[in-house]
């Protein structure tokens, strides 16, 4: 199964990008659950609260890595909420950790941050993306995790991700 984590900074074009290659290679889709948590909850998050986001990302992924499905693109990862949790707090639990350690990804894609931002209620770091990005890149560039880079309009972005997933599923 090949699995394709598309990630990166806030209000990036990472939810646009995730629901266009699910369609384009008719692939499922693990959705953010970030936002729908952080939309059930009265009151402002805390640092625990990335752990339980963590936790039923993980508990929607298990039916679909159980589905053998050719594929799956992800609309965030472990990775996301590491970074996140850094940034906010300073520190990530041990369960993201090792979740983001133990997680097989064939290739992830980083949006740049060359689109306007939009304003969300949920979105915290408009002036900070360009920050949150490179932390992206360095990681992926560090721990040498297979990536590509995306820029432009998403038909910009979609003709760069084609070079690199349509030998692994176009037939």
């Amino acid at each position: 199964m090949i699995k394709i984590i598309v990630t990166g900074a806030e209000c990036s074009g990472k939810s646009t990008l995730a629901k266009t290659i699910a369609n384009r290679y008719d692939i499922p889709l693990l959705s953010e659950y970030a936002r729908t948590y952080l939309s059930s909850i009265n009151r402002s998050y805390k640092y625990e609260d990335i752990e339980s986001i963590a936790r039923e990302h993980q508990s929607q992924e298990l039916p679909l890595l159980k589905a053998g499905h050719k594929a799956i693109v992800y609309d965030t990862s472990y990775l996301v909420l590491k970074i996140w949790s850094e940034y906010k707090y300073g520190q990530c639990c041990t369960f993201i950790q090792q979740a983001f350690r133990s997680q097989h990804t064939d290739l992830y894609i980083l949006p740049d941050c060359n689109i306007p931002y939009e304003y969300d209620p949920l979105r915290e770091h408009p002036q900070h993306r360009d920050i949150l990005y490179h932390l992206y890149l360095d990681t992926l560039t560090q721990l040498k995790l297979p990536y590509i880079q995306v820029s432009g309009s998403t038909e910009e972005r979609m003709l760069i991700i084609k070079k690199s997933l349509d030998p692994w599923l176009s037939q």
